[in-house]
């Protein structure tokens, strides 16, 4: 794994990483729920190791090339936001949606394990008609791959976050 730059990372993967995650060259190109989990891993590293974020405003085109062996390639390149018609200044924050209430508790599980003791009191879990949510502050957005594996991806503005605190109940897993 190379940082090129802010915006680029160069990725090698070996015929057998492919195969741990049930893909192919072939495959690889295709989307589907192996391919995610996949490179959701490799952002999630790319992030710890070397400090390459994923802005989610931003597009993020991921170019693939065969190399000896049978393994790849993979370009990572991050457009800026205002190639993309968005503004970074106007979305604060991550929603991520549970379809059910085992997803939630997967997550949540996971995140205890994985979480720091400075951010296991954040104030992310929140209920709303049944059905669970963590919003995460962009200061937490290392988080986002963990938490994308267990529940859909919503960009709010600070108007959005503030209606939705306001119509959501916060859950104190930690018994604050």
């Amino acid at each position: 794994m190379y940082k090129g730059s802010k915006s680029r990372l160069l990725v090698r993967i070996s015929r057998e990483e492919l195969e741990d995650f049930c893909l192919s060259l072939d495959s690889i190109c295709k989307k589907n729920r192996e391919t995610k989990l996949f490179l959701q891993e490799i952002l999630g590293l790319a992030a710890e190791r070397h400090g390459f974020f994923w802005q989610r405003d931003a597009a993020l085109r991921i170019d693939v090339l065969p190399s000896e062996g049978g393994g790849c390639f993979l370009i990572f390149t991050q457009e800026s936001p205002a190639k993309t018609g968005t503004s970074a200044e106007k979305t604060t924050q991550q929603l991520i949606a549970f379809p059910n209430t085992n997803a939630f508790l997967d997550c949540l599980n996971a995140y205890l394990k994985t979480a720091s003791s400075e951010t296991k009191g954040a104030d992310f879990w929140y209920r709303r008609a049944q059905r669970f949510y963590a919003l995460l502050p962009a200061q937490q957005e290392a988080l986002l791959p963990l938490f994308s594996e267990y529940g859909s991806v919503h960009r709010l503005t600070a108007e959005a976050c503030a209606r939705f605190r306001e119509e959501a109940e916060y859950l104190s897993v930690f018994g604050e």
